[in-house]
């Protein structure tokens, strides 16, 4: 199988250039280039209060309860 000629550019891409090819990649199950990509990204900085990750896990988990007690009402 012949390399993809556009992975040298990859690091010229938009960032969302670049997640619309992770997302085509990963609809073909082609974790090879979804990799490749990922690993072309660059890198930010990300600030937030010290408490935001346990009220982002908190939210997640209020969601899957959510869902799981919806379920189980349907049933």
């Amino acid at each position: 199988m012949k390399a993809n000629p556009l992975a040298k550019n990859y690091g010229a891409l938009t960032p969302e250039e670049r997640w619309r090819l992770i997302l085509a990649a990963s609809a073909r199950n082609d974790q090879i280039e979804c990799d490749q990509l990922a690993r072309t990204a660059g890198r930010i900085t990300l600030s937030m209060n010290d408490h935001a990750p346990y009220a982002y896990a908190f939210d997640e988990l209020s969601k899957t309860v959510f869902m799981v007690v919806l379920e189980d009402t349907a049933a």
